[in-house]
């Protein structure tokens, strides 16, 4: 979640509009970007936000199972409702994505909207599989 974060804060301090923001990443660390997700910084952080989006979806659709497991086998979390914080900084960190692609989208010369709800739409469907 860092590398998206820290794309998101480059696009909203990018410069002119005619001058896309670039972020040069390691892709031998921990933060590379997943295969089959843009790279380009608007599209990356329109493919986490949806990405994030779904896991949410997924996550309140598991939460009884959570629950069920955590009741069988125990578990290191405590909470009443499992990973409640977790879910909560993602919805923080879906605001600062929204925020970030809204401020791109008026920053560019160009249309760019249809390309980020194709990004998250992408973003999503990594969970198809989760979700059958």
């Amino acid at each position: 979640m860092a590398l998206a974060a820290l794309l998101a804060l480059t696009i909203l301090a990018s410069g002119p509009a005619d001058a896309p923001a670039t972020v040069t990443l390691d892709q031998s660390s921990d933060d590379a970007i997943p295969p089959g997700a843009p790279t380009d910084d608007y599209r990356f952080v329109a493919w986490c936000y949806g990405a994030m989006d779904e896991s949410i979806a997924v996550y309140e659709q598991v939460i009884p199972d959570l629950q069920a497991i955590d009741a069988r086998i125990g578990s290191p979390v405590k909470e009443k409702v499992p990973y409640a914080q977790d879910v909560a900084e993602e919805r923080q960190a879906l605001k600062r994505f929204a925020a970030a692609m809204e401020a791109a989208e008026k920053a560019s010369p160009r249309p760019i909207a249809p390309d980020g709800a194709k990004a998250m739409q992408l973003g999503r469907s990594m969970w198809s599989q989760a979700k059958q």
